[in-house]
Order: C-alpha cells, then sequence, then structure tokens
C-alpha cells in the first residue's frame, strides 16, 4: 500500500498521488505539489549543489555513505544506514552500490533513522523531477521522503518540514523500483532531501540509490505494441506503433502534447515523423539481414525507446562451403532451417536446447502412421560439379533417412535423392558422425534435405546434433549420371536440368531428354 500523507502546518500543500514504477511492470509513482518553505539559514557544511543533481548515495571506494549525505540514529540503538553493494544496484541501475537500512530480527525497537542529501539550490515556481531506487528484502518496510531547509533531526522533523511521500507495507525484492515525484517550490531557497525509514522491529532491509533531481521536461512514455513486419525477400520493413497516453511520470499525456515521432535502425535516426505518426515503412535497407528498430515520441524531451528487432529481411544469400552447423544458436536455426510436416499429423522436427546442448529432434510413438517429415538446411553455393561430402551427426531409434539435394526450401524443389541411412547404421542413444557422398553434376546453390519415413509398425526418434558439407572434389565436366533419383513419374518426352529438377519448356542450357545429355538452343 502507497500512502501520501503531509506534515500539520500553516501553508497549503497540494499533492496528486500515483504509482510506483517497478522496473519489470513498468508502473510509476509519482506526486505534484506545491511546497510553501519560510526560508531559513543556509545549512551547514557543504556547499550547496545545483540542479541537475545526482547521487548514487554512497561512495564505492570508501564503501561508505556518501560524505555529502548525513546519516541520523534517531532511536540510538546502534542501527543505521550504511553501505551496500549488493548485486540489485548493478544489475538494475548501474551502478555498483548504494545504502542499505538493516537490522536483525531481535531487533528491540522500531526503526527511527535518517539520511539526508545536502542542500540542494532550487527555484520557487519551478518544477522539478526527483527520482531514486528503492529494494527490500522480503519483509514489508515503512519510509518517507522528507524536503526540509537544514539537514538536521530538528530540520526534518519540524513544523515548516514537508513530507513529498510516505509509503507503508512496502515490499518489493525481485526488482528495483523506479520512483518518481514532480516538486513546486514556492520560493527560491536550498533544500534538502530526507529518507526516513520507521518500520517495526521485526522488518529487515531496505536498499535506496541513484537520487535525482532535475528540471521537469516534458518527456512522453514509451510507445507500446511496437510491431515489425516483413514479407517475402523484399528490402523493406513495416513498422506500427500505439502512441502514449501518459508522460513518464505517468501524469496524463495529451495527444497535442507529441509533437514528433522518432525511428531509429540499429541506433541511427532514419525519420522524425509527425506527432501523430502511427506507422512507418522503411524502404531504404540495402542489405539482407536483421535489424533492430526502435521508435520514440517526442513532446518537450524524447521519451524512452520502445524497441523491436526483425526476422530476416531481404533475399537470403547461400552461404559458402565447408559448411558446419551444431544448432548453437536458435536464431540462426529458426532463420535458416525450414520443418516440414509433409503428412500433416501435427508432428514434425523440433529446436530443443537442453542442458546447454541444441539440437533437432523429432518423435512418434505411433505405429500406424508412415512418417513423411523434412528438415531442410540453409542454401549453400557448391562452386562445381564434383564430389561433396555429407556429414550428419546424430542418432536415432528405428529411424530411417532419406537424404535429398534441392534447389529450395519446398518439396517440389528437392531434385535428387543422393543417400539414405536405415537403422542398421544407426546406434540407438548414442551420437555418432554418419558421411555420406553427393555427387553434384553441376555447381550451384543448393539445400540439403533430411527426410524421415520410418517403418509404420513401431515407433521411433530421431536426434540431430550437426551437419557439415565439405568439398571433396572439383570436376570440369559437369556428369548428370549422379541422379540417382527424380522425384515423380518419368515420360519419355520430359526433360530434366543437370541437378534432375523436371523442366517445362527447354531452352538455351544443357538438359537430361530420354537418358542423354542435349543442348537446346
Amino acid at each position: 500500500m502507497v500512502t501520501c500523507l503531509t506534515r500539520d502546518i500553516a501553508f497549503g500543500v497540494t499533492i496528486l498521488m500515483m504509482k510506483n514504477n517497478n522496473i519489470k511492470n513498468r508502473n510509476i509513482m509519482k506526486k505534484i505539489f506545491l511546497v510553501g518553505l519560510t526560508l531559513m539559514t543556509t545549512t551547514m557544511g557543504f556547499a550547496q549543489k545545483t540542479v541537475p543533481y545526482f547521487s548514487v548515495m554512497a561512495d564505492e571506494n570508501t564503501r561508505r555513505v556518501d560524505s555529502e549525505w548525513t546519516v541520523i540514529n534517531a532511536n540510538e540503538d546502534g542501527k543505521r544506514w550504511s553501505y551496500s553493494a549488493y548485486d540489485f544496484f548493478l544489475r538494475d541501475t548501474g551502478y555498483p552500490c548504494g545504502v542499505i537500512y538493516e537490522r536483525s530480527f531481535e531487533s528491540p525497537k522500531d526503526a527511527d533513522d535518517w539520511v539526508v542529501s545536502p542542500a540542494i539550490t532550487l527555484e520557487g515556481g519551478k518544477k522539478y523531477k526527483v527520482s531514486w531506487y528503492s529494494l527490500t528484502h522480503g519483509f514489508k518496510e515503512q519510509y518517507e521522503l522528507v524536503m526540509a531547509q537544514g539537514n538536521s533531526l530538528a530540520a526534518m522533523t519540524g513544523g515548516d518540514a514537508t513530507t513529498v511521500v510516505q509509503i507503508t507495507d512496502y515490499m518489493q525484492f525481485h526488482a528495483m523500483d523506479h520512483n518518481f515525484y514532480v516538486v513546486i517550490p514556492e520560493t527560491d531557497g536550498d533544500y534538502n532531501f530526507g529518507f526516513h525509514v520507521f518500520s517495526p522491529a521485526d522488518a529487515y532491509r531496505l536498499y535506496l540509490n541513484c537520487f535525482t533531481i532535475e528540471d521537469f521536461v516534458l518527456t512522453p512514455a514509451a510507445v507500446t505494441n511496437l510491431k515489425a513486419t516483413n514479407e517475402g525477400e523484399e528490402l523493406k520493413v513495416n513498422l506500427s506503433w500505439k502512441l502514449p497516453t501518459l508522460d513518464d511520470t505517468n501524469a496524463e499525456l495529451a495527444a497535442e502534447d507529441i509533437t514528433a515521432v522518432k525511428v531509429y535502425r540499429d541506433e541511427e535516426l532514419i525519420a522524425t515523423l509527425p506527432g501523430d505518426a502511427t506507422t512507418y515503412t522503411d524502404e531504404s535497407i540495402t542489405v539482407s539481414g536483421f535489424y533492430t528498430y526502435s521508435v520514440a515520441a517526442v513532446a518537450e524531451g524524447e521519451g524512452a525507446a520502445e524497441s523491436i528487432k526483425t526476422s530476416y529481411v531481404g533475399p537470403m544469400a547461400a552461404v559458402e562451403l565447408p559448411f558446419a552447423s551444431d544448432f548453437s544458436d536458435s536464431e540462426t536455426v529458426n532463420t535458416y532451417w525450414t520443418f516440414i510436416d509433409g503428412n500433416g499429423d501435427g508432428l514434425t522436427w523440433k529446436y530443443y536446447n537442453e542442458w546447454g546442448t541444441m539440437y533437432l529432434v523429432y518423435a512418434n510413438s505411433s505405429t500406424s502412421t508412415v512418417e513423411d517429415d523434412w528438415v531442410i538446411s540453409p542454401l549453400m553455393h557448391f562452386p562445381g560439379a564434383g564430389e561433396y561430402k555429407v556429414i550428419w551427426n546424430g542418432y536415432a531409434y528405428n529411424g530411417n533417412m532419406d537424404f535429398w539435394i534441392g534447389t529450395g526450401k519446398t518439396l517440389d524443389q528437392m531434385t535428387m535423392r543422393f543417400g539414405t541411412i536405415d537403422p542398421s547404421q544407426l546406434k540407438s542413444f548414442s551420437r555418432s558422425d554418419k558421411e555420406l557422398t553427393l555427387n553434384v553434376p553441376v555447381g550451384g546453390d543448393y539445400t540439403i534435405a533430411i527426410h524421415n519415413n520410418h517403418n509404420p509398425s513401431a515407433g521411433m526418434e530421431y536426434y540431430m546434433y550437426g551437419l557439415k558439407v565439405e568439398i571433396v572434389s572439383i570436376t570440369e565436366d559437369p556428369d548428370p549420371t549422379g541422379i540417382s533419383e527424380v522425384r515423380g513419374n518419368v515420360a519419355n518426352d520430359e526433360y530434366f536440368d543437370l541437378t534432375g529438377r523436371r523442366v517445362v519448356a527447354p531452352r538455351g542450357g544443357i538438359f537430361v531428354h530420354n537418358g542423354k545429355k542435349i543442348v537446346v538452343n
């Protein structure tokens, strides 16, 4: 529960309450209020600070609370704010340390301890954004932020002090909260901000760091529902998003407050759009690949960018030989490898990553379905006619696999079966390499496909841990006799190219007709 209170003072304080900003759920806590304080004597000690002001609140070198901050042990129980290097600080804020208030479960007294900032010079009537990070350790804590002119206990608890926020039953231990408030002092002056913990004796730990005061700049929250789509092999990406209706402190944001929308590709600004824009098409891509887009709304300041990574954009170039894949990168597998459920039974090859081992697997316990499932490699460039070696690594149980070469990633592009691995060649549950010879009749860009079609009298499993393709020798004269099977029925008047693919209207090349190689002009 978050409760906001004000001290009983003679002048008025206007407060608007909002939620707490957890790093993971992105809810934000804020309060806007006017602070009317009677000017007091300047805080003694360090020189006054100016805005923007930032402090980690701790010193990594001395391993103490920042020397410019004042620690007050009001209940004199020996427990006080101290230095902490809890790993959540670095993980969630980028800074390695902060302050902690900690006590044992047997503490005889409730907490009553302060850590107070140096004096910070603020202008009357001006908006300032105040923020900090906070975290607990599994128990409900109670704390408040107080604004006063002085760093003593008397100043922090006196009648001229103002409670910015009082937070009760606070518990957050999965990720640090980022808290935001907007304050408007009525008069010019030097102001101190004090964090006061008053948790009950049986509470445990409260962590704070990265206290910041900066000029308030109207800044939109991040855009939402960012999507990136691309179709086919076009060098084009379509983006869409939803504009924010709140600013970065969770206050309402009018549509007209957004003056522009900026679009970035791989951190480079590529477009500045009108403030009402919710779509953009990037047609300036020149190279195929993966891209990361970011979109940010702009008001007085530029909001946090929302980012998205695309799938592969553009035509996919063939990879050069030798080729080797161990499936160690899921993005590469999902982009370059193709899985086809040929018989439509809902079972086909899948990618797995277990205990640091990556592999492709197909399993089916059915004894009534003849399998027809394919896994097809990326497109590879075979530099010429000749002999190549295909090395399959894995194991199978009752498995039977055919190996095909094709000109693409669809079944009608599978042109030549060049080998088979049957159950007698495989050891169950024991990985091994199996080599196959591939005679390519003419150089070009091809895929390798593994087709499993096991005996329906028994269940089966395939585990594939890697595939390699290597050059053995390149011949000068392509030989179409390397074709061992052409898919489908062959009629006497049909023509085939040198990879075994049927050609409807051959022209301008060498083709196979009635078992002989001929030249067609």
